[in-house]
């Protein structure tokens, strides 16, 4: 479960999936082991820029997460790569977090080999990243 934020003020994301998933608890027994928070991003050489006080600073993002982690401290954050190492790392000092390596985040980037991105993002390389992730004992 989760949201893509920044379309919507992020307070509004932030609290309408912690209200969904309270509605999913009570109707249907439903847990959400798995919450996706990424962050909107602007592609480059667009003439649409994001609308900046939607979309939530690294401080307002781990803010959602932590507010998360408060409401359900069994479901994990799910850090993709539009996040830097560092940042993603910072998730992770707050309990629990899945991330996402060796990605591709273009139509056909692992079936047809293509090149390029829809949005900039970084590659968590496996075997590049796992010396890091023994570092933060993740």
């Amino acid at each position: 479960m989760g949201v893509l934020s920044g379309i919507a003020a992020w307070r509004y994301d932030c609290s309408m999936l912690i209200i969904h998933q309270e509605y999913l608890k009570k109707k249907y027994d439903m847990k959400s082991p798995i919450i996706g928070i990424p962050r909107l991003k602007n592609i480059p050489n667009s003439e649409i820029e994001i609308n900046s006080k939607d979309f939530p600073s690294n401080e307002e993002f781990l803010f959602c997460i932590a507010i998360q982690n408060i409401y359900d401290p069994y479901s994990l954050p799910f850090v993709n790569i539009r996040e830097n190492w560092d940042l993603c790392c910072k998730v992770s000092e707050g309990g629990g977090v899945l991330f996402t390596f060796n990605c591709a985040t273009i139509p056909g980037g692992y079936s047809l080999g293509s090149k390029g991105f829809q949005f900039p993002t970084y590659n968590f390389d496996v075997d590049s990243f796992i010396g890091k992730c023994k570092q933060y004992q993740l």
